[in-house]
């Protein structure tokens, strides 16, 4: 079983095979990261990641949907929308079921609380 090297590794391995093949003539500086919090969810196993954040699901419809990420499963996910002060009749429930493919885009919303 091979284990997780950490990134600094990666770097510097990756430093050595440009430096090893000459791709450039002069200095350089090589920066791995990973995509930042701000990056649309794109696969199952990042909103499964995400669960318990809030996010902003934008529909192919041209609507979205911010709250609560509460559950991920094959085909949707399941997001808990803030509660309003008054209900009225005909307001949507307040945890709302999502097909992926509905799904234009979602990102998780940043809170600083």
């Amino acid at each position: 079983m091979r284990r997780h090297q950490p990134k600094i590794n990666i770097s510097r391995k990756l430093g050595d095979f440009i430096e090893g093949k000459d791709f450039f003539q002069d200095p350089y500086l090589l920066e791995v990261s990973s995509p930042g919090i701000d990056f649309p969810l794109k696969l199952k196993r990042q909103y499964v990641k995400n669960i318990g954040r809030n996010v902003k699901v934008e529909l192919e419809d041209g609507t979205s949907k911010i709250g609560k990420l509460e559950q991920v499963n094959e085909d949707h996910i399941c997001v808990l929308l803030p509660l309003k002060k008054k209900k009225k009749e005909g307001d949507e429930d307040p945890l709302v079921k999502i097909l992926f493919a509905d799904i234009k885009k979602t990102v998780v919303q940043i809170s600083f609380k």
